[in-house]
């Protein structure tokens, strides 16, 4: 049962993310090379200043009492998420800081596939803007596991209901929206 302050603030984030538009209805190619007819472009509400405020307040109100050392993802739905949970951290005095993870190592410089200060065998949360099978949190959680790293938690924005929140559940798997609560009721589900 959600408390009536992280419920209005949960309904107030819902809100913008549908004044911006993140969800489209039409023909879509999803990461995965699957067919959609519903996108879910969450990095508007992401890159909004109130929505990406309300998003780093619930994602922290989520992972301050796992004692993780650090929260991160595959760039770049990760990215925001992740930098906007590390800055409040810093300003309620716990500073947890963030990290990505390339899709593919840089083929310059250090040639890192993963970037921010994650230590070996950190307790980390893995974050995503949307999921859908589970293909990008996979490739996160991949890359800290050869670090010796523990996932304490998998928390993402939007599920979309297509199989990653069984492909995680022993990661303490959460989503913030299911995609059935965000398209409109005249479209499938």
């Amino acid at each position: 049962m959600l408390s009536t302050e992280v419920a209005g603030t949960r309904q107030k984030l819902k809100e913008i993310m549908l004044k911006v538009g993140v969800v489209s209805h039409g023909k879509y190619v999803l990461a995965s090379g699957q067919e959609t007819d519903v996108y879910f472009s969450v990095k508007k509400a992401m890159l909004d200043a109130e929505g990406l405020a309300i998003i780093a307040r619930i994602f922290y109100d989520k992972l301050k009492t796992l004692g993780v050392d650090a929260v991160g993802g595959l760039e770049s739905g990760a990215i925001p998420i992740a930098t906007a949970v590390s800055l409040l951290s810093q300003k309620e005095g716990v500073g947890i800081p963030a990290f990505y993870v390339r899709k593919v190592a840089k083929s310059h410089g250090d040639k890192a596939r993963l970037e921010g200060p994650l230590k070996v065998n950190s307790k980390v949360a893995i974050v995503d803007d949307v999921t859908t099978k589970g293909g990008s949190v996979q490739m996160a959680i991949d890359v800290v596991k050869e670090m010796g790293c523990d996932i304490m938690k998998v928390l993402v924005l939007v599920d979309r209901e297509e199989g990653a929140s069984e492909k995680f559940k022993g990661y303490n798997y959460e989503s913030i929206f299911l995609k059935s609560e965000l398209i409109d009721p005249a479209h499938s589900v």
